[in-house]
C-alpha cells in the first residue's frame, strides 16, 4: 500500500469508530487474555507489528530514495531551462498507526482486550468521560 491508501485507511478505520479519533486525548490499555492459550498466542501479534514497522520503514527509505533520484532529476531539468519539469512528490512519512491497529487486532484475535479511557473533560461531563463512556473497546463497540 502506499502512504496514501494508508491515510485513507486510516481515516476509514477512524470513522467506524464510535468516538472518533478526533475526540482527544485518550488512553489505550491492553488487558491481557486470561487463558494460557490467549497467552501463548500474544508473539505472533509482536511479530507482526514488528514486520509491520519494517515495511513502513523501508517503504519510507525506499520513497527517500526515489525522491533524492527526481529532486536531482528534477533540478537538472529546471536549470536546462525547460518548462515542462515535474517537482517531485514528498514522502508522507511512516504511518505506524496502521500497525498498532494490526497488533490490536491480533491481540483481541488472542483474547485479550482493548480500552480506551477518553480523558477530554468535555462541558457538563466529569474528566475522564466522552461519548457518555468512560471506557470501551474503541473497535467492539457494545
Amino acid at each position: 500500500m502506499t502512504p496514501r491508501t494508508n491515510a485513507l485507511l486510516l481515516a476509514i478505520v477512524c470513522a467506524g469508530l464510535p468516538a472518533g479519533c478526533a475526540v482527544g486525548p485518550y488512553q489505550r490499555t491492553l488487558i491481557p487474555p486470561a487463558t494460557p492459550e490467549g497467552q501463548a498466542c500474544l508473539p505472533k501479534c509482536d511479530l507482526t507489528r514488528t514486520q509491520c514497522e519494517g515495511r513502513q520503514n523501508g517503504r519510507e527509505q525506499e520513497c527517500r530514495w526515489r525522491n533524492a533520484t527526481a529532486k536531482s532529476e528534477y533540478d537538472t531539468c529546471v536549470r536546462s531551462g525547460a518548462e515542462t519539469c515535474k517537482a517531485p512528490e514528498p514522502c508522507m512519512g511512516t504511518d505506524m498507526e496502521i500497525c498498532q491497529v494490526e497488533y490490536e487486532d491480533c491481540y483481541k484475535g488472542c483474547g485479550g482486550r482493548v480500552e480506551t479511557v477518553f480523558t477530554l473533560k468535555q462541558p457538563g461531563r466529569p474528566a475522564g468521560s466522552a461519548a457518555g463512556e468512560t471506557a470501551a473497546d474503541a473497535a467492539d463497540p457494545p
